[in-house]
């Protein structure tokens, strides 16, 4: 499918659906409410192109850290070539709003898809990501902006076990670990402005 097709599509699917509500109503009830918490989200424009730099291989596996209604997710399963989309969030309505957007997309998108994106498998996870196995992942996107020093240390930590050759994709933050080779930076479009997103490869 052309690039404006599927950005018709996401667009449909998210249509009416205001991720920032949803997370702002969301963190005043949490018990604890971190600026790592805060919301933020791709465009089809600039995630379209974050994936196009990414050259992820054909067939991997794509896990996004902090997924927030499945945005990354959904973009990743219409413009890329995985066999399997994973999205971790932590916050219980966020992830609430992502599986009522995944159920459409089942319904009324995935069959008319043409045959190997029908076989994708997509998995939307409540849970913490530093407390979530992401071993098998090919691709990881963290839109990590708002990530407090002591979580990206946390995440860089846990991203030094992943295996060689795991691409990483990190919004406005780095890594500084030898570990990790770093690709390329350039700045691209997200719903707040652009941003410079840093990319990776585990050595």
């Amino acid at each position: 499918m052309d690039f404006q097709r599927t950005k018709s599509i996401f667009e449909s699917l998210y249509s009416g659906v205001d991720g920032y509500s949803v997370s702002s109503k969301a963190r005043k009830n949490l018990s604890f409410a971190s600026k790592a918490h805060t919301y933020g989200e791709v465009t089809p424009e600039g995630f379209y192109q974050i994936l196009q730099d990414a050259k992820a291989k054909n067939g991997g596996i794509f896990y996004d850290l902090g997924s927030g209604t499945g945005k990354a997710v959904i973009l990743a399963s219409l413009f890329g070539d995985f066999s399997k989309l994973v999205g971790i969030e932590e916050i219980e309505d966020l992830h609430r709003a992502s599986v009522d957007i995944f159920r459409r997309y089942e319904t009324e998108v995935k069959p008319i898809l043409p045959s190997e994106k029908q076989k994708q498998v997509i998995e939307l996870v409540n849970s913490d990501f530093l407390e979530f196995d992401i071993s098998e992942a090919d691709l990881i996107f963290a839109h990590s902006t708002c990530f407090y020093d002591e979580l990206m240390i946390a995440l860089e930590k846990k991203c030094a076990l992943l295996r060689k050759g795991t691409k990483l994709i990190l919004v406005t933050k780095n890594f500084n670990s030898p570990l990790f080779e770093p690709l390329k930076s350039s700045e691209y479009p997200m719903s707040w402005g652009k941003a410079t997103v840093n990319f990776y490869e585990k050595l």
